[in-house]
């Protein structure tokens, strides 16, 4: 069997405009993640606003990651076996993310993984990612669910703006990062006035629930004057609000300032409305700068707790992969000939371990 590769980009070295450029949406992730696998090989594609990461495993599956990453080639890191698995592992715990410890990252994972072509090792290394992931957040305080980028923006607002009761809100994208930021701008008295998405069930749904008005993203423009805070967060591939659009709310507003949040890569909010006067947008690069990490909410508010926090952490999630690294190690190191389908069952403990596979997504699908 051959060996597992992990090529990608991350916050940590892809500015937001490199990552852009090799963004997926759900569709492109699953199809691409076809693509890699060719034929009898295996792959998930991990997409999301602070990384774009390629797990493969397979016959020339390395080489055409690296293809599909290909503009992004100067920021691009490789890991390989116990470390691409440490990596996901880290990745799945929350403490990888520009919010460190933030909660979203794990149902991201848990869709990458639905959508992708796993086969035994890629299956295997996803649902070991997603039980440490929730291990961690149950044994540490990174657990808790105030940290997240809806919180980090809900915080922002409330800096930006001041008191946000009454502030009317226009939330562009009625997904699950969209819909849980207008939670936490509600909780903060801010009301959502406006919700647009391209799907007009999915639109008219959370517009009902928020107590809004559903738009479809072609009158996203004309509800600029009315809105005090913009929060976008799409899979569009193309702007969906321009600089004229807000110049033009902009000189109805008598210099009401207008704050704008977004969440989405690529983005969906021209740069260039940055610099309008009395217009304050934020992108997700931006977002953790703004409201300090590990302020957000009362979690790990001092340096001190950070450290605690990561400290902790990370001492659970070495405890789980020492076994798993230690197996691995003995495996590439030995010469007696065992095959690496082998190797890989000693190494995630697969010799009868009668596992249920209830929550394997793809084995519901199936």
């Amino acid at each position: 069997m051959p060996e597992l590769s992990l090529l990608g980009i991350s916050h940590h070295g892809a500015s937001l405009e490199v990552r852009e450029r090799v963004a997926l949406d759900p569709d492109e992730a699953a199809e691409l993640a076809r693509e890699l696998a060719g034929d009898g090989g295996e792959a998930v594609c991990l997409s999301t606003c602070n990384r774009t990461e390629l797990y493969v495993a397979g016959p020339g599956a390395e080489e055409r990651a690296a293809g599909a990453l290909s503009a992004a080639d100067g920021a691009l890191y490789r890991h390989g076996d116990d470390q691409a698995a440490r990596h996901l592992f880290r990745v799945a715990a929350g403490l990888d993310s520009r919010v460190r410890g933030e909660t979203e990252i794990l149902g991201q994972v848990r869709a990458a993984y639905a959508l992708g072509t796993p086969g035994p090792l890629l299956d295997r290394l996803f649902r070991e990612a997603l039980r440490v992931g929730r291990k961690v957040r149950s044994q540490s305080p990174i657990g808790d669910p105030a940290v997240s980028a809806a919180s980090a923006a809900a915080v922002l607002a409330e800096r930006v703006l001041g008191d946000l009761s009454d502030r009317q809100v226009l939330l562009i994208g009625a997904g699950e990062i969209g819909e849980a930021t207008a939670g936490r701008l509600v909780a903060r008295g801010a009301r959502i006035a406006f919700v647009a998405n391209r799907g007009e069930e999915r639109r008219a749904r959370v517009a009902r629930r928020l107590d809004a008005q559903p738009l479809a993203l072609d009158d996203v423009a004309s509800a600029l004057a009315e809105t005090d805070v913009v929060v976008a967060s799409t899979n569009s591939r193309s702007f969906l609000v321009s600089r004229d659009d807000v110049e033009q709310a902009l000189a109805t507003r008598e210099r009401r300032p207008l704050l704008l949040i977004d969440l989405a890569v690529p983005r969906d909010l021209d740069p260039e409305i940055a610099s309008l006067p009395y217009a304050f947008l934020y992108d997700v690069d931006d977002l953790d700068e703004a409201v300090g990490t590990g302020s957000i909410e009362g979690a790990a508010a001092r340096a001190e707790e950070r450290r605690a926090v990561e400290a902790v952490t990370v001492q659970i999630v070495n405890k789980l992969l020492h076994d798993p690294t230690v197996r691995l190690k003995e495996a590439a190191a030995g010469a007696d000939g065992a095959t690496y389908a082998d190797a890989v069952r000693h190494l995630f403990g697969l010799e009868g371990s009668g596992e249920t596979l209830d929550s394997d997504p793809h084995r519901q699908q199936g």
